[in-house]
């Protein structure tokens, strides 16, 4: 088995794995069958500097694949990044999952991570082992906050840290108010800001944005 950099004709390998979790697994919170541009659009974005996209292969196979990329698009976040790893069905126990795993650990602490995420179902004690077996701690279990197959699925957050050093965090790059771009910077001085006008009656609140994507959780069965 090799462990490597993803390539576009790795893709339909992949889409096949992917296929699978989301037709029969609930490791993917979505019933949406996925295509062949998705996977594109998946493997263009995880080419960016920080990222990653990575398979295994037995022969011309895909066995398994995975990736890491940000945890959350909000700045604050920018040294923190999510794992997934999926292993193609008939395929897991056999260490395709810890071996892409370790791959990821590695890549990431070179690139000077400083935490790792990991969206497990709660469901999933096999990826939910592995990731324990690497060092991962879990952080907090979300009930209900998904669903699929006609049932509601509770998310558990797993976390590793990847650098040793205790240190503070790099500087913080500057906001738009502090390039006067922003509201703040354009009232005058001591004034207050405007209040937010009000909802009209029996509208819904806005989402907020400030809450990670779990589009793709890890998918290891501990494989």
């Amino acid at each position: 088995m090799l462990i490597r950099t993803a390539t576009e004709a790795d893709l339909p390998g992949v889409l096949e794995i992917h296929a699978h979790a989301v037709a029969r697994s609930t490791a993917i919170f979505t019933e949406v069958p996925p295509d062949l541009q998705g996977r594109r659009d998946w493997l263009a974005a995880h080419s960016e500097p920080g990222r990653s996209a990575i398979v295994a292969v037995e022969g011309d196979l895909v066995v398994g694949y995975g990736s890491v990329g940000p945890f959350h698009a909000k700045p604050g976040y920018r040294h923190t990044v999510e794992n997934s790893v999926y292993v193609r069905e008939g395929h897991q126990g056999r260490g395709t999952g810890r071996a892409l795993m370790e791959s990821l650990i590695a890549s990431s602490r070179e690139a000077g991570h400083h935490v790792m995420v990991a969206l497990v179902e709660a469901g999933n004690e096999g990826s939910a082992r592995l990731h324990r077996s690497l060092g991962f701690e879990d952080a907090g279990l979300l009930r209900e906050v998904g669903t699929k197959f006609g049932r509601w699925l509770d998310l558990r957050y797993m976390t590793l840290r990847l650098d040793d050093a205790p240190a503070d965090p790099p500087p913080d790059r500057p906001s738009p108010t502090d390039r006067g771009g922003g509201e703040a910077a354009q009232r005058p001085s001591g004034a207050a800001a405007k209040p937010p006008a009000p909802a009209p009656r029996g509208a819904r609140p806005a989402q907020s944005d400030e809450w990670p994507s779990c589009r793709e959780g890890p998918f290891s069965r501990g494989g």
